[in-house]
């Protein structure tokens, strides 16, 4: 079995590769290192590394002549500025363990469905139309809305490494402590028993560890832009 921090980068590692997927961009492990044969879709790494003893010899070797944009280095311990990448940002691996949810629990959240539902989230995301119709099919994926007053928020569930990834996390309102704790309720009523990992930064992981998330360890995103 897995331990936290690896369970929760290979589940992110499954759902980058879902998205990237649904983009016809292809993906493959090799060595310390997962990362796409082309450019992934924006707001998406171009590679993550995998094991704390990726080396930058191994990236160098992986990306060869292409172009790169961005790589997730998950356990924030290779310097990339010798190969021409600044740090975009820092965050946290976080982790939730599972909740007992009793028969009468209900919940605000309802999963997209449909389209015409998934391009009102894609817009109120402003991600560009990254997520695509195509993840409205599988069944360990879901997409999170809610309507609050005047805005829509989200997120998102993938099931991946016996976790449950969750991602894309906004809020018309801004990111606070109950909206975490709202979400895990609601991802735990489609995917019940399900430990829940995922990463953050800045004010949405205070708010993530203020609702009872639990931080596994760091990571650094970095760019070539």
């Amino acid at each position: 079995m897995l331990n936290r921090i690896d369970a929760a980068i290979q589940n992110n590692v499954i759902w980058c590769d879902l998205v990237c997927q649904s983009h016809g961009v292809a993906g493959k492990t090799s060595g310390h290192l997962w990362g796409v044969l082309s450019n992934a879709p924006p707001y998406y790494p171009d590679m993550i590394t995998l094991n704390k003893n990726m080396t930058v010899q191994e990236i160098q070797d992986f990306i060869g002549s292409r172009e790169i944009r961005a790589i997730k280095d998950s356990f924030a311990n290779v310097e990339l500025t010798p190969l021409g990448f600044k740090l975009l940002f820092s965050a946290e691996w976080i982790y939730h363990a599972p909740i007992h949810l009793d028969e009468n629990t209900s919940s605000a959240w309802r999963v997209v469905t449909t389209e015409h539902e998934l391009e009102k989230w894609n817009l109120a995301h402003a991600s560009e139309n990254v997520i695509k119709p195509s993840l409205l099919n599988r069944d360990d994926v879901r997409i999170f809305i809610q309507n609050e007053g005047d805005g829509i928020s989200g997120f998102i569930a993938n099931l991946g490494a016996d976790t449950m990834g969750i991602s894309n996390v906004f809020s018309a309102q801004g990111v606070d402590k109950q909206l975490w704790a709202d979400i895990i309720k609601a991802a735990s009523l489609e995917f019940p028993g399900v430990p829940m990992v995922g990463y953050e930064h800045g004010k949405d992981l205070e708010m993530a560890l203020l609702a009872g998330w639990q931080s596994l360890g760091p990571l650094r995103v970095w760019s070539n832009s």
